[in-house]
């Protein structure tokens, strides 16, 4: 039999819950009797799930005053009853809400009850042989007839087993145990729970703790049950709802085998029956403790619960413990809820999760999904275990609803979201410009590459050559995961220098595009010349062969030539005044009037010699001549005057004048030493037009533009007009004396560049 503990006397129930408990305790694994996992149901059950379900029933069969005292269990039900331990009979018990009849407290024996029949217990003291016994535990209470048994889960305490099941045992023995020793007993509700096959179903639990000791008057040491220990374990998988356990427990204490376990220290006090009505209930104190237990995802199938236990002197050793209530789960499949996520946007190009994670059973079965992924109706991917999946867009802009189905292998979801891609505008990646260096006239090369994280997009390409014109290039491009990639080139050529750049544009063919400015420099580039060829023209003004004599000669000799035919021709074909001269003779005679008498005679003499050197090539009709009180002038303007004063005027001192101005020239006197002819021809590469400036050494120059339109100045950075530009120039210079003289001829264009040519000419009379 269990040990005697001396107890202190309590004269109310206390808890104490503020100090931890420390004692060592009953291995809580040692405790699960049962597998975690779902059992079948077996060919007979227990008295807590049939009286759970409403199968088993147990009354008292008989009053005060019969004999001897029955309970009978009713089985109802169609599978056998197991009686397996001495289960405990409490009348009325602490969690009924009604006021019953009442009857003696006991503790059935084991047996097992067919089913759709009953089994009579028989008071243990004096039953007759063979008969199934109950031991009562309350020796001051009458047992009464018809009362109905509530059932809590109490087994009988290990103390008490020892002696009914001890041989010759007495109900004497066991009321006097009673008398001495503080005796919990620990039921766990509720016996029997049936659930749905779901995640996270909240169960309370109930442990009623009550002490079954008595005593009467005069007793000093009442057998209280002080700080004794009430454990339940959590099994592995299982919670509880933070805050719900009842009163605040002393330790949580977490198990190796991943259990927990739930530790009360209670004080119990023992029942005074000192002024105890037999007719009425035994006044037991009660503890009730109370928590949420959370199941896990529990399959179908029977699942029991660990026994509470009682240590009631607190030594680390049980001494009573409660049935083990029965979880029963059946069945019940729910169809899961699809959540596809989103809405999702993403860049053409990027890769985007599409993650249905957020879907759920509430029966918590594995799910698999599909998706479709354009919303055409038919099915893109196959079931998957995974919620998620890849997609990459290969071409934006694109939107579309992309629905997900989820599947727990029964019952199935299906939601749709929303799926959008952008568009990207390419980005141009390399530009080459060739030749590096670029001239005014010259081409070069622009080639460009360029990329689209949209690989199904195609491009169109643009180039502004910032002078009015645009091109438009052919674009070779690959158009393969994971990007398009393409290159155009172009060739340009500006006619100026310039300096403003270009402007590189990608477009796809959704609108969007990317733009690049390029910095150009075109250099301007000098001009030259070429075919440069210049002649001096030193003047013999030589009248002296041209007087009468000149007519005899036969032999020419020196300066002496006579008047040939050539001579007379060229007189007579420019000439308006002798037009009529045909012969040497008609010459002669012209020649001999210079030294008569009359004035218009001698001018006309005078006038002949003149055309003579000419007509000889001494002088020429572009001769400069500065003749006396009259302007700078040319020698063909001076014949053309003094012809006209002969042939018109009647006026002797204009004649004289033509007689003066001739006679003059022919001597040599005011007109120019020489003369300078030169031409050159002039390119250059742009559109620039030409400055030419002749510097001619005596102190006077000529400046010259040649327009690249001919009309008006080239503003800067106007790379149309003419290219490249080619004038040819020519130009004559008359000397007035004798010299070497520095000719420099200056060609410019209209950016600066220029070229110079440079010669010495050298003018003496022979």
């Amino acid at each position: 039999m269990k040990k005697i503990a001396t107890m202190s006397v309590f004269a109310i129930l206390l808890l104490s819950s503020a100090i931890a408990v420390s004692e060592p305790a009953t291995e809580p694994s040692a405790r699960l009797e049962d597998p975690l996992g779902p059992q079948p149901m077996p060919d007979m059950i227990k008295i807590w799930e049939a009286y759970a379900k409403g199968w088993a029933q147990i009354t008292s069969e008989v009053n005060q005053y019969g004999y001897p005292s029955v309970f009978r269990v009713t089985n109802s039900g169609s599978i056998k009853v197991n009686i397996n331990e001495m289960m405990m009979l409490l009348s009325p018990h602490p969690l009924e809400s009604w006021n019953p009849q009442t009857t003696q407290d006991g503790a059935l024996t084991s047996a097992v009850v067919d089913p759709y029949s009953y089994l009579d217990y028989e008071y243990g003291d004096g039953a007759p042989p063979g008969s199934i016994v109950w031991w009562c535990t309350e020796h001051r209470q009458w047992t009464q007839y018809g009362a109905t048994i509530f059932l809590g889960g109490e087994i009988m305490p290990y103390a008490l087993q020892e002696i009914a099941q001890g041989p010759n045992p007495t109900n004497d023995e066991i009321w006097d145990y009673l008398d001495l020793h503080p005796t919990l007993v620990v039921g766990k509700t509720p016996l029997w729970k049936n659930v749905e096959d779901a995640i996270n179903h909240n169960i309370t639990i109930t442990l009623t703790v009550t002490n079954l000791a008595i005593y009467g008057p005069g007793v000093t040491n009442p057998p209280h049950a002080v700080n004794s220990v009430i454990e339940d374990t959590i099994p592995m998988g299982y919670s509880y709802v933070p805050g719900s356990i009842v009163p605040a427990p002393d330790a949580v204490v977490g198990n190796p085998d991943g259990s927990q376990t739930i530790r009360w220290k209670v004080n119990v006090s023992a029942a005074d029956v000192s002024f105890h009505d037999d007719l009425t209930p035994t006044p037991y104190h009660t503890v009730l403790l109370s928590y949420t237990l959370v199941t896990p995802k529990l399959l179908a199938g029977r699942y029991f619960l660990p026994r509470a236990y009682a240590d009631v002197d607190h030594d680390g050793s049980n001494d009573s413990h409660s049935a083990k209530p029965l979880i029963e789960v059946y069945r019940v499949n729910k169809p899961p809820v699809a959540n596809a996520g989103g809405p999702y946007e993403v860049d053409e190009g990027a890769d985007i999760l599409l993650d249905a994670g957020g879907s759920s059973d509430p029966n918590g079965d594995l799910l698999k999904y599909r998706w479709d992924l354009d919303h055409d109706g038919a099915w893109d991917t196959s079931w998957s275990s995974l919620p998620i999946v890849q997609l990459t867009c290969g071409d934006g802009p694109y939107e579309t609803d992309v629905t997900v189905e989820v599947s727990d292998d029964e019952m199935s979801d299906m939601t749709t979201t929303h799926y959008r891609c952008f568009n990207v505008a390419p980005t141009i990646d390399t530009i080459t410009v060739q030749p590096s260096t670029i001239d005014e006239g010259q081409s070069f090369t622009v080639h460009v590459t360029f990329y689209d994280p949209g690989w199904l997009d195609t491009h169109t390409a643009l180039i502004d050559w910032n002078d009015g014109q645009t091109s438009a290039p052919l674009v070779a491009e690959e158009n393969q995961e994971p990007d398009a990639t393409g290159d155009f080139a172009d060739s340009h050529v500006y006619g100026d220098d310039f300096n403003l750049g270009i402007q590189v544009t990608v477009v796809d063919d959704d609108g969007d595009s990317e733009t690049v400015d390029v910095p150009l420099l075109v250099q301007n580039v000098d001009p030259t010349v070429g075919n440069f060829v210049y002649s001096v023209t030193v003047l013999e003004p030589r009248t002296q062969g041209f007087w009468n004599h000149q007519c005899t000669v036969t032999e020419p000799y020196g300066n002496h030539t006579g008047i040939t035919d050539d001579l007379i021709l060229f007189i007579s074909s420019n000439s308006d005044l002798f037009a009529y001269v045909s012969t040497e003779d008609d010459v002669c005679t012209v020649l001999e009037w210079a030294s008569g008498e009359e004035v218009h005679s001698r001018a006309q003499g005078q006038l002949m010699a003149l055309w003579l050197n000419v007509a000889s090539g001494k002088l020429n009709f572009t001769t400069q001549a500065r003749p006396p009180g009259q302007n700078e002038t040319t020698l063909g303007d001076i014949l053309v005057w003094a012809e006209d004063i002969l042939m018109t005027s009647t006026n002797e001192s204009e004649f004289e004048d033509v007689k003066t101005v001739a006679d003059d020239i022919n001597n040599g006197n005011n007109i120019a030493i020489g003369e300078v002819s030169l031409s050159t021809d002039i390119h250059d590469p742009g559109s620039d037009d030409i400055i030419v400036s002749i510097d001619w050494g005596d102190g006077s120059s000529d400046v010259e533009t040649y327009f690249n339109d001919g009309l008006a100045p080239d503003p800067p950075n106007s790379p149309y007009g003419n290219y490249p530009f080619d004038v040819r120039i020519s130009a004559s210079h008359s000397y007035w004396a004798e010299g070497s003289y520095s000719l420099v001829i200056t060609v410019a264009d209209d950016d600066g560049g220029e070229t110079l040519i440079s010669v010495t000419v050298d003018l003496y009379a022979p």
